[in-house]
């Protein structure tokens, strides 16, 4: 109830923290007062900003609502709530409900069906007494003072009838609103206009203003209008007793903050029984004031005024002008005095729109607006300024206020649905954990990337949902170490974009997978965790025409490539197979090819289109390519970047070291006929065999020139009757003498040669290609900081028809740099390409800062190039700041030329072709440039 206080001083704009009495001052309440608001402020406006607007401990979770006798009440759990930084309490075991709390002993019960009423009998079957709608369970909660007659252990006794102070209260009530279903999906968040309108603040001011006097003053005479008249300081306290709008809303006013009040002992009729009438007519009551009969229950809301007719100051009987019969019956009731004059007084004074007179000089006016029962507004006037303490702007004009209580304070607490009898009910309530207690549960997060369904609101239900899922959240579907994983691919339809997690573990494959016609498509493993393995085949997964493909962090295996049978050999393979995607990217994978002695498979092969050339991005990926077989391979790309890989080989326990018609090579080649009496080979061929009348003339290695003819005497001692025949029987002696170990024990240089050739092709496996680019187009390509060993050929890039055409097949911008090439070319190699860099018919090329090296086995002589360009050249070729050259140092068995320049055409006067600040110590030539290309004197050595 309102104190007896001299004025309020708080104001939070000025940011005061604290108030500092001072020695030998006087003590007032309104600095004690200012204490109390300043703590206050600190307390709520932290809790707000720690616990939010709204907010339950979990434990004991207070203030939750359950559904009690079939719907016909609503339990209300014990605890406590925290709405805008007040603490609102339900003592443990105090436990009530909707019908039975403490501070809404009358609530309303409007919304329940008569026959189910809980103040009537039950039905039989009982049903939900809520009517049919929805409902939001909500708290009302306010601050009210109370004085001694509403609590009388406040008082002092020792002091007699004197009194001391008051005290706020925070009470709290729990009501129903029927709101209009926006629809069936309302949640506690959705928005109705029914909330916004019970919580809306009102807009409603008031201005306030003493009257000034502007005629001359005469000495000791006070002016009939010199601001406020009135002889005593007051705090005059303005409330609205009526709700509306500034036409219909009401008022009423009193001096002393309305803090005259006694309480009521006993209602008869017309007459209340008080405990005390007052110490006299200034500050207690007397015949015709206008007072309000005050009930127990807290309530911040209006009653109508009733005006005293006259008072019995000897026995304590106030008699009214109106019967006041309806509070007979009703206990702890109290009298407060109004200060409101006149006739019809009841609902208050209507507001006008302009100026009007309060007294004393005090004039008020209501802006237009909305105003609520209690709302008030504190004046204080003071007799030694004949003045106010109003707000005022720079010109000394007073400032409409906004109310200076009662706050109201609202929450949500559940959400009822009741539909032909069945009552759902949905909590509302923010919970929060104690500081040491902070779970997972209780971590809300934002599910849009993720796409969780709308019921998991917090990280603990995110992560039971991911354990449970084999797809959802950040993977489409999740795919299930074991055989039969592939099954997953068959979950994505036709053109559908989709994430495919791989989980650690192993994923055996019988036979490759192909994915076909599927949208945007990303597969991504745990790391070296997660392996593919296709033991029995080249290919591990074949992607057809799928929109975009990405593969990460994971390892996969292919199986033994083609058998030595040429014929079974079917294009070159990758452990994964890239066919008419649009873009293809991967990151961190790492592979493992099969080994055979035919090329017949590849890491990643990525094969475009000229009308759809694929977009390629292979970075960071570990590649251990088998014997003879090719790291990467593209064909018909558009931007192609493969940059920080590394290719290198293994050497497997079923190493196939040489084919056999590798080892034949280095026996035989360049066989043809001879002619008779002629005993010295032409051209580079070293041997001759004479059978008969016919001769023929083959290339061997020079340490087995001895062992030929006698060993073709011994096997085939008739004439040969053809040089067919006797070239047949060549070969056929050269297979023999590869496979059969007691024919090779006959022969001790063979047999030596053999043995050398198969022991340094075992343990050291070669792979045919690095990095190869080709096809018919290719836009921008870089290939950048790569580490490739052991290969024949590091990088080949170029584009070519296999038939004529008017208009060669040009690359566009190719960029080779800073990485790290070996080279190892065996004894046996044959007629196969090398060298460690190749770019055929490109319009702008820069090769620069790679580093090659050559690895020559013993006896080995065949000629390679370190970089080589070749075919149709554009405005600019730069070769510049690259190292090639022998592994071992020794010059002598480096590359034959170190740079190689071969363009098919004259270079044109606006191109730059050259080759500039190289280090390229060769076994030949240095650096050769034919057609215009420029190697520029003394910048590279030697």
């Amino acid at each position: 109830m309102p104190g007896d206080f001299s004025r309020k001083l708080f104001n939070s704009k000025k940011h005061y923290s604290a108030v500092l009495e001072q020695q030998g001052r006087v003590q007032l309440d309104a600095d004690w007062n200012e204490q109390v608001d300043i703590q206050q402020y600190r307390t709520h406006t932290e809790a707000k900003d720690v616990i939010g607007l709204t907010g339950v401990p979990k434990k004991p979770g207070g203030f939750a609502i359950s559904v009690l006798q079939n719907g016909s009440d609503l339990g209300i759990a014990a605890g406590r709530i925290y709405v805008d930084g007040l603490l609102f309490e339900l003592e443990a075991g105090g436990a009530t409900s909707y019908l039975h709390q403490p501070h809404y002993r009358s609530p309303d019960l409007s919304f329940f069906n008569p026959p189910s009423s809980p103040l009537s009998p039950p039905a039989s079957p009982p049903v939900a007494a809520l009517k049919n709608g929805t409902y939001i369970v909500y708290l009302k909660g306010w601050q009210q003072e109370v004085n001694f007659w509403d609590d009388p252990q406040i008082q002092e006794v020792a002091l007699g009838e004197a009194d001391t102070t008051v005290r706020l209260k925070n009470l709290w009530q729990v009501r129903l609103l029927p709101v209009s279903a926006i629809n069936s999906a309302s949640t506690c968040t959705t928005v109705f206009p029914e909330w916004d309108s019970l919580v809306a603040r009102p807009t409603g001011t008031l201005n306030v203003q003493a009257v000034q006097n502007t005629a001359v003053q005469q000495p000791c005479v006070l002016p009939p209008s010199s601001g406020f008249t009135g002889l005593e300081n007051q705090l005059y306290r303005v409330q609205i007793l009526k709700s509306g709008d500034r036409n219909t809303a009401r008022y009423i006013w009193a001096r002393n903050n309305a803090s005259i009040e006694t309480s009521i002992i006993k209602v008869s009729g017309s007459v209340a029984q008080v405990a005390d009438t007052g110490k006299d007519e200034v500050l207690g009551f007397t015949n015709g004031q206008w007072v309000q009969i005050v009930e127990t229950e807290p309530t911040i809301d209006g009653n109508q005024l009733v005006q005293i007719e006259s008072v019995d100051i000897a026995t304590g009987a106030i008699t009214f002008k109106t019967s006041i019969v309806q509070y007979e019956t009703k206990s702890g009731l109290k009298l407060r005095r109004w200060d409101v004059q006149g006739t019809a007084m009841e609902n208050g004074i209507s507001m006008q729109n302009g100026w009007v007179n309060l007294e004393n000089g005090i004039r008020l006016s209501f802006s237009a607006g909305t105003y609520n029962e209690g709302d008030y507004w504190l004046i204080p006037a003071r007799t030694a300024t004949a003045g106010i303490e109003w707000p005022v702007d720079s010109a000394k004009n007073p400032v409409p206020m906004a109310p200076s209580g009662i706050r109201r304070h609202y929450c949500r607490l559940a959400l009822i649905v009741v539909q032909n009898g069945q009552l759902s009910s949905t909590d509302c309530r923010p919970l929060f954990p104690s500081l040491t207690e902070i779970c997972a549960e209780d971590i809300c997060f934002n599910s849009n990337t993720c796409n969780f369904p709308s019921n998991i609101k917090n990280v603990q239900q995110a992560l039971d949902q991911l354990c449970q899922k084999t797809g959802g959240g950040l993977c489409t579907y999740v795919a299930k170490p074991g055989n039969g994983w592939e099954a997953v691919f068959e979950s994505v339809k036709a053109g559908m974009d989709a994430q495919i997690c791989l989980p650690a573990g192993q994923y055996p494959l019988e036979k490759p997978v192909t994915v076909s016609g599927k949208g945007n498509l990303r597969l991504v493993g745990s790391g070296l965790a997660t392996s593919i393995l296709s033991p029995k085949a080249e290919a591990a997964v074949l992607f057809d025409k799928c929109s975009s493909v990405t593969i990460t962090d994971l390892h996969a295996e292919g199986g033994t490539a083609s058998p030595n049978d040429k014929s079974l050999v079917k294009g070159l393979n990758g452990i994964f197979n890239f066919t008419g995607c649009s873009s293809v990217t991967m990151h961190h994978v790492s592979l493992k090819t099969g080994s055979g002695t035919l090329r017949s498979c590849t890491g990643i092969t990525v094969k475009g289109t000229t009308e759809l050339p694929t977009a390629v991005r292979i970075e960071d990926c570990d590649l251990s390519v088998g014997g003879w077989q090719q790291g990467i391979l593209v064909v018909n790309t558009g931007a192609c970047y493969i940059e920080r890989n590394t290719i290198s080989t293994y050497v497997s326990d079923n190493n196939p070291g040489l084919s056999r018609a590798a080892i034949k090579d280095l026996l035989v080649s360049n066989i043809h006929e001879g002619v008779i009496g002629r005993t010295k080979g032409s051209g580079a061929n070293n041997v001759t065999i004479t059978s008969g009348n016919f001769t023929v003339n083959f290339r061997t290695d020079p340490s087995l020139k001895g062992d030929w003819q006698r060993a073709m005497t011994a096997s085939y001692p008739a004439p040969a009757r053809s040089v067919m025949e006797l070239q047949k029987r060549i070969s056929d002696l050269a297979l023999k003498l590869i496979t059969d170990k007691r024919l090779q024990d006959a022969y001790v240089n063979i047999a030596a040669l053999i043995k050398s050739v198969v022991a340094a092709a075992t343990a050291g496996t070669i792979a045919a290609q690095g990095i190869t680019i080709g096809g018919q187009t290719g836009k921008d390509l870089f290939i950048n900081n790569n580490i490739i060993s052991n290969v024949l050929q590091g990088v080949h890039v170029g584009v070519s028809h296999r038939t004529a055409t008017r208009n060669p097949d040009t690359l566009g911008n190719v960029s080779i740099t800073g990485n790290s090439i070996s080279v190892f070319l065996p004894r046996v190699l044959g007629k196969q390409d090398r060298y460690g860099i190749f770019i055929g018919n490109c319009k702008n090329a820069l090769v620069e800062n790679n580093t090659l090296y050559i690895n020559r086995s013993a006896g080995n002589t065949s000629a390679i190039d370190g970089i080589r360009v070749w075919g149709i050249l554009g405005p600019r070729l730069m070769i510049t700041k690259n190292f090639a050259g022998a592994a071992d140092g020794n010059q002598k068995s480096s590359f034959d030329i170190g740079i190689n320049i071969n363009p098919l055409q004259q270079k044109p006067s606006n191109a730059q072709w050259v080759v500039l600040w190289n280090v390229v110590p060769s076994k030949a030539v240095s650096v050769q440039v034919k057609n215009g290309a420029v190697s520029v004197a003394g910048t590279n050595t030697p």
